[in-house]
């Protein structure tokens, strides 16, 4: 053995210095072969992800025709949260490894031109389908041109969330018709959609306005990144709305899209039938602003004039907008004495704008009376029941929204704001249920009840941000 050896040695020791460059040549002669090779994978990768084999787009599903018949399939779990002092989870996507995460990358990026002229033309087609149509049924009439402008303005950009998303092309040509043809439709009306004091969710028949306000947003939302939290609270929101109570969720509001935030959030964990039930208290803008009527029309809305904005009609305007408000906190009453019904108020009236000073969105100041409106009116409605009444749950809700379309800077935005889409994370935060006997009833209860939303909002906000820090090292584990 020990001879063998250094023969071994004494023959690696009287090699000739000049096979060394010789073997460097081999080597250097096979990196056009690995260069090939490696771009063969990702050619490979691109189709198989093209085809619908590989990294399937997280939570993409279509619900956009009311007859289709199509349900939403997310690949979403839940992991549990690394805040003990709250029953919760995180939210998150299915875990993938280092390697599935940069082979999807690879594949993401190099077909992403392709997949970006492929939208983009399906897009200029689809609009010019709609623009030909719209002609010969509304040519006598006019339409707001700020309102075409924006959604003109709109659609380049909507366009590239779907090719980041990664949209199939047919399903992305069926939901941009749709959603055009329904923008315009409203756009085009020669009166307004007639909101009731409350209104219900158009469900059909030609469209689930439901599902497509949901459709619309989705593709906008990253996924792996968005939570939810307060997993036990949700369950206690279905069991009391089964057993016919009510549930009023006091919320901060940061963006148009917070209902489809809400229900998608909720549909991805089991609780589509609790967004589905939920009646959110709703300004005039989002039912007067063109571009905001149909995703209005698909959910259930008591509909109200804001008291800030009470004062910027004329002295007539203002008290047929005050007798209309009434109406609507009759429908209020009525709702809670029948009970098992979900409301969704943010009594700042208006949405979170940025602080200066950090440029992070702050929840907006809550209106007190909004909050004693609601106190009292479920107390009525529980003295009102002949069998003890129903309860009302006041439970404080935090809205992380802000990255999908961005309030503008402005607090006393105008019908017909300019919207600017992008793509983001989304998070919401379900707090305790909070009495309002024992945080000092209608005097302190809108105070107190204020302290606790922005108490969520500035643990999910932190939440969110560590998110985002911790995203790499958390693909690598």
């Amino acid at each position: 053995m020990v001879l063998v050896r250094s023969v071994c040695i004494e023959a690696r020791s009287t090699k000739s210095k000049s096979s060394l460059p010789l073997l460097s040549k081999r080597r250097r002669a096979g990196l056009p072969l690995c260069a090939a090779l490696a771009v063969l994978a990702i050619l490979l990768t691109t189709v198989a992800h093209s085809a619908g084999f590989l990294c399937f787009p997280k939570g993409s599903g279509s619900k956009i025709f009311a007859n289709s018949g199509k349900t939403f399939t997310g690949n979403l779990a839940w992991t549990s949260s690394r805040s003990p002092s709250l029953s919760a989870g995180a939210l998150v996507a299915d875990k993938q490894s280092y390697f599935e995460w940069l082979s999807c990358g690879i594949a993401a990026g190099v077909s992403w031109p392709l997949r970006y002229l492929r939208l983009g033309a399906i897009t200029k087609e689809v609009a010019a389908e709609v623009k030909r149509k719209t002609q010969s049924t509304h040519s006598t009439t006019e339409v707001s041109s700020s309102a075409a402008s924006q959604l003109k303005a709109f659609l380049p950009t909507y366009m590239k969330t779907h090719v980041i998303a990664r949209t199939g092309a047919e399903e992305y040509r069926r939901h941009l018709n749709i959603s055009l043809n329904v923008i315009v439709d409203a756009m085009y009306a020669e009166e307004p959609f007639p909101f009731e004091p409350y209104h219900k969710a158009v469900r059909g028949p030609d469209v689930d306005h439901y599902s497509w306000g949901n459709d619309f947003f989705r593709p906008m939302v990253k996924w792996r990144k968005s939570r939810v939290e307060g997993l036990a609270q949700v369950r206690r929101i279905k069991e009391a709305l089964d057993a016919g109570d009510n549930v009023v969720l006091l919320a901060n509001h940061q963006t148009e899209a917070d209902p489809q935030v809400l229900s998608l959030l909720l549909e991805s964990i089991g609780f589509e039938d609790v967004a589905e039930r939920c009646i959110f208290l709703a300004g005039h803008k989002v039912t007067t602003d063109p571009l905001a009527i149909p995703f209005s029309m698909g959910r259930n809305l008591l509909t109200i004039f804001s008291k800030k904005y009470l004062n910027t009609f004329s002295a007539e305007e203002k008290q047929v907008k005050s007798d209309r408000n009434q109406k609507t906190v009759a429908e209020m009453q009525r709702l809670l004495s029948e009970g098992g019904n979900i409301f969704w108020v943010a009594p700042s009236g208006g949405r979170d704008r940025k602080d200066p000073a950090t440029g992070r969105f702050t929840p907006a100041k809550f209106d007190p009376q909004s909050v004693g409106l609601f106190y009292l009116l479920a107390q009525k409605a529980a003295r009102a029941s002949k069998n003890a009444g129903h309860k009302t749950l006041f439970l404080p809700l935090a809205m992380w929204s802000h990255n999908l379309v961005p309030p503008p800077d402005d607090a006393q935005s105008a019908v017909g704001e300019a919207r600017d889409v992008s793509r983001g994370p989304i998070a919401i935060e379900f707090g305790a249920e909070m009495d309002p006997e024992a945080l000092g009833g209608r005097k302190k209860f809108p105070e107190e009840a204020e302290r606790i939303v922005n108490e969520h909002y500035s643990h999910i906000d932190e939440m969110m941000r560590e998110t985002k820090k911790d995203r790499f090292w958390s693909w690598i584990r």
